[in-house]
């Protein structure tokens, strides 16, 4: 971590410096020695999901382009909850940028996401295969390109899952991440903190000498509210009374009441209420920003890691299955003075983050990267309806570390899909079976299209072929899951409900009724 932030969980006392943590660069800024991967292009290039390997514009020069990049990730957050009457501050916001409305999240699982948010690749490349493992440090991230080209880096983070030991603060100068508040239902979620408290972090710093002194600033925000258990104040959850319709089928409705104890529709009501309290708090962040005259000089960039399932399709949060109550993202970049606000046809995804802002800022790109540059000042003119994009659902248990042997990926046992246009195709490899969607009549996924006669207009075998050439091209970086501090990682992501308890004592403490994963 770097300089100035503190942890007082799981670390055994506040951390002084990235050096605490037994890495050998202490404070200095870095750049990851990467491997060089160019080998792998010419493998790739052919293949649909591959972007275009792009470059800052020729003859750009970044002097010219925004000063600054803010970025906020909102973790959980299902994208049907960005509307006025619920999130009017990012509704508002949303409309005065770039918006990419049919947007792919990577996979359902916080840390893999943020990894191919900070990279632009997918997880069976980057090598990040859940929760609790390590980012390799030959991944080139965001922040490492940014500060090579000047800009001061800061994080602030408000989940134990994107905590610095697992090494997603790769290229930060500063990575705050204080959880110290034991917050929620029978404080099952204590490894993290309130929005409040991390706008607050920001806003501070923004008056500390690094951040007043920079010429160029990449702040990042995590919020994590949205995510189980769903506990909010009580100004949102009146004001959530009457919440965004979620359709559930009868037998989803049932099982949230069984293991729930409580309606699916009060369940939603409380979810809902968590995205309202987000939006408060990304206003007061917005309003800090605008006072300190930062956002009309930034490219501001909002995106989702994942959704929520709230038991529609029988899953109860995320992670295990890839349904567009998970994988359906948010995306959106506003340029100063919103400049070409819009949004953008196509299906993009998280992999485009990352080379997207990079051209918006005037700089070279990574050499290898999955994702596409999408011009922020002309979005709308190269926009290609046919691309595809793909997702991935993942384990959050130890027990994927395989994963570990060169070149294996256990996840390829898990729940898969491809966006291409409306069409949708979802692989479960264990069992053989597949499903298609049309989600333009069906955004619901209630009526898969190989289950009898159709008249839909789309070749099942080459959405068939794009999912099996992108799954068969996983070759990721040599990670491995964080074993020198695995009880206590194991006890913080049993705290947050990802993974079974260590032993029974801490189990009745900790767990929630059924500790499957939700990363």
């Amino acid at each position: 971590m770097g300089a100035g932030g503190e942890s007082t969980l799981g670390t055994g006392g506040p951390e002084q410096s990235v050096g605490s943590l037994g890495r050998p660069w202490g404070t200095i800024p870095r750049m990851s020695p990467r491997l060089s991967r160019s080998w792998l292009l010419p493998l790739l290039l052919p293949l649909a999901f591959v972007g275009c390997q792009p470059t800052a514009p020729q003859n750009a020069d970044p002097s010219e382009g925004p000063r600054h990049l803010v970025m906020v990730s909102l973790d959980t957050f299902r994208a049907d909850h960005l509307r006025p009457e619920l999130t009017p501050r990012l509704a508002s916001l949303a409309e005065e940028a770039v918006r990419f409305d049919d947007f792919v999240n990577a996979t359902p699982s916080t840390l893999a996401s943020h990894t191919s948010l900070f990279s632009g690749l997918h997880p069976h490349h980057h090598g990040v295969a859940s929760n609790g493992w390590i980012v390799p440090q030959e991944v080139e991230t965001l922040a490492e390109v940014l500060q090579v080209a000047g800009f001061h880096t800061a994080g602030f983070v408000g989940s134990f899952a994107l905590h610095s030991r697992f090494g997603v603060d790769q290229g930060f100068s500063h990575w705050d991440q204080r959880f110290d508040q034991a917050i929620g239902i029978d404080a099952v979620d204590q490894s993290q903190r309130r929005a409040d408290r991390v706008i607050e972090a920001v806003l501070a710093y923004l008056e500390s000498s690094p951040a007043l002194e920079a010429e160029r600033l990449f702040l990042f925000v995590h919020v994590f509210d949205t995510h189980y258990p769903y506990d909010p104040p009580s100004q949102e959850a009146d004001a959530a009374s009457s919440i965004p319709f979620v359709d559930w089928t009868e037998d989803e409705r049932a099982r949230a009441q069984a293991i729930e104890g409580e309606s699916s529709e009060e369940l939603a009501r409380r979810y809902a209420g968590e995205a309202a309290y987000i939006d408060r708090q990304i206003g007061r962040l917005m309003d800090g920003l605008r006072q300190r005259g930062i956002l009309d000089d930034a490219v501001l960039a909002v995106v989702s890691d994942h959704g929520e399932a709230l038991w529609q399709h029988g899953e109860r949060w995320h992670a295990t299955e890839v349904y567009q109550s998970t994988v359906d993202g948010i995306f959106f970049a506003r340029l100063p003075g919103g400049e070409a606000a819009g949004p953008v046809d196509g299906v993009t995804g998280t992999i485009d983050v990352m080379p997207t802002v990079l051209r918006a800022l005037r700089l070279p790109m990574p050499d290898v990267l999955d994702g596409e540059a999408f011009d922020l000042q002309a979005p709308r003119v190269a926009t290609r309806v046919d691309r595809a994009r793909f997702s991935q659902a993942t384990s959050g248990h130890v027990d994927v570390a395989e994963s570990e042997e060169p070149g294996a990926w256990a996840n390829l046992q898990f729940p898969r899909m491809v966006r291409r246009g409306r069409w949708k195709m979802i692989q479960w490899p264990t069992s053989g079976r597949e499903a298609l969607f049309d989600l333009d009549e069906d955004p619901g996924e209630r009526r898969d299209l190989l289950q009898g006669p159709t008249t839909a207009e789309v070749d099942s075998s080459e959405l068939r072929h794009l999912l099996e050439d992108w799954a068969n091209s996983a070759d990721p970086l040599p990670s491995h899951f964080d074993r020198e501090f695995e009880l206590d990682t194991r006890r913080q992501l049993c705290a947050l409900g990802y993974v079974p308890c260590p032993d029974e004592s801490e189990g009745k403490k900790g767990a929630p009724e059924d500790p499957g994963p939700i990363p």
